[in-house]
């Protein structure tokens, strides 16, 4: 309202304007044409409606308004560190569960925060940047967790298949969710020692050791490697 010196008409195209331009929409007439086709297409889409939605932000509200001389560069760089450098930074935090480890962890926030993004192919190049985890959507995770199945069956591994099994009905039926599943494998891990760490009951064992290298084991002789 200050902003438009008390035109309420005005303030509220202005709120409306910039919720469309960084919400996800859901409406029919929001989506693009893509994400309104069959079961297929919205089966590849999931998840999808935000990360497009920050692309065109990107295209039109930062590389097309600078280009038009709609912002100086300067704001373009504001527009930029907040919905660009910053998110990625954080959203990677989340994913390790803990800061930045080096500058190549910043360097893969910053790649991997918009490949992801990429429908179908996003997430395949961004989990071998990463490293190969659950998938998002019922077409990467339901082969992913019941191929996992099959391997802790063939292995008699108790705790693995009961893990495995839930994972594969979640996947394909959408409940239980992964965070429970997630919560009792910390929790049991936690309880037998075979972690100490209490962030286990949040993040997968996967995640928290994301980009870990591995130490090698320099055996002593007499004194001597």
């Amino acid at each position: 309202m200050s902003k438009f010196n008390g035109d309420e008409i005005k303030a509220i195209d202005y709120a409306d304007k910039w919720i469309g331009r960084t919400q996800p929409m859901a409406t029919a007439k929001d989506l693009p044409h893509f994400f309104r086709g069959g079961q297929l297409e919205q089966l590849l889409t999931t998840f999808q409606n935000q990360v497009n939605n920050n692309a065109n932000f990107y295209i039109y509200d930062i590389l097309g308004a600078t280009k038009s001389g709609e912002i100086t560069l300067a704001e373009a760089g504001y527009r930029t560190m907040f919905s660009y450098v910053l998110p990625a930074i954080l959203y990677g935090m989340i994913g390790r569960g803990g800061l930045p480890k080096d500058l190549k962890d910043i360097m893969v926030d910053l790649s991997t925060y918009h490949i992801a993004g990429l429908v179908i192919i996003g997430r395949w190049i961004t989990a071998m940047i990463r490293g190969w985890d659950s998938g998002s959507t019922i077409a990467e995770a339901a082969p992913q967790q019941a191929s996992r199945l099959v391997k802790a069956i063939k292995r008699g591994d108790p705790r693995d298949i009961i893990s495995s099994a839930a994972g594969t009905i979640g996947a394909a039926t959408g409940l239980p969710p992964a965070q429970p599943i997630r919560t009792i494998e910390g929790a049991i891990d936690l309880y037998t020692g075979e972690t100490t760490d209490p962030r286990r009951l949040i993040y997968s064992e996967w995640a928290l050791n994301q980009g870990k290298k591995e130490k090698k084991k320099v055996k002593m002789y007499g004194g001597g490697l």
